[in-house]
């Protein structure tokens, strides 16, 4: 804790201190806001916090979104009124929608993990069974994925 407060101080985020010191924001929201360039941004970060109440993890979303932003320039093809994107409700909207992204994208890895669980039993099961591993030889296929191989050895 006193590293990080002396890291601001060393970089000159006496408002950031401010606001630790005051009970605003905790210290690692501001470590995190410290480490944003420009202080139109920091600004719009201190906002979003205090409006929205966002943790650590949805600054560091922000943070990740705003310097994309900065990299690849402000304007987007399909992305409408893109001066809403340095305010605070523009920063929490863009967080918003990259946590259904992401949600999305969880739901489509247990999908994957349960067909895969599924495939796995189902294969253990064939390979238990006497016939079909005769009618494999009878066809030539005595071989499988070593992946495949040992998900069925290990469960």
């Amino acid at each position: 804790m006193i590293g990080s407060l002396i890291a601001l101080k060393k970089a000159g985020e006496g408002r950031l201190i401010f606001e630790v010191i005051a009970g605003n924001i905790p210290l690692g929201i501001a470590t995190q806001i410290a480490k944003v360039e420009g202080p139109e941004q920091q600004r719009q970060f201190l906002q979003a916090y205090q409006k929205e109440n966002l943790n650590q993890a949805a600054i560091r979303t922000i943070r990740r979104v705003v310097v994309q932003r900065d990299a690849f320039g402000k304007k987007m093809t399909g992305m409408p009124n893109p001066r809403k994107w340095t305010s605070a409700e523009g920063l929490v909207s863009t967080l918003k929608k990259e946590s259904q992204r992401q949600k999305l994208v969880v739901k489509k890895t247990t999908v994957c993990e349960a067909r895969l669980l599924f495939i796995v039993e189902a294969m253990r099961r064939l390979c238990a069974d006497e016939n079909f591993v005769t009618l494999l030889r009878a066809e030539k296929i005595e071989s499988m994925p070593n992946e495949l191989s040992q998900m069925i050895r290990a469960s």
